[in-house]
């Protein structure tokens, strides 16, 4: 279940993360991408998000919307249910669109897709 967050929730959890400029982050569920956008902008201007989210149309939206906003270069989206079984890997910029590609399968000990 997604739940919004509004922006003093987030600037809540970002000072206490003690997130900075030109950090890597992993983030846990990208959903409304509220959350995502509050960490980009502190971790601006050269820092990375990892951003995992289990719903495959909801990673095509992010990617599109985090382009849309001009925040594509600071964050990877990956297609991935971060407490089950993994999925294929999409680990390219907001700009790729790998999911969408059709890769499936298990991944494999050197990183490869298989199946």
């Amino acid at each position: 279940r997604t739940q919004i967050v509004h922006e003093l929730d987030a600037s809540y959890v970002v000072f206490h993360l003690n997130l900075r400029p030109n950090m890597v982050v992993a983030e846990s569920g990208t959903g409304s991408g509220a959350m995502s956008h509050a960490i980009m902008r502190t971790i601006a201007p050269g820092g990375l998000l990892h951003t995992f989210e289990f719903n495959r149309h909801r990673v095509k939206e992010a990617r599109r919307e985090f382009e849309k906003n001009g925040v594509g270069h600071l964050v990877k989206v990956h297609w991935r249910d971060v407490c089950g079984e993994e999925k294929a890997d999409d680990s390219g910029p907001a700009s790729e669109d790998g999911a969408e590609s059709g890769r499936e399968g298990r991944r494999t000990s050197d990183g490869g897709v298989a199946g």
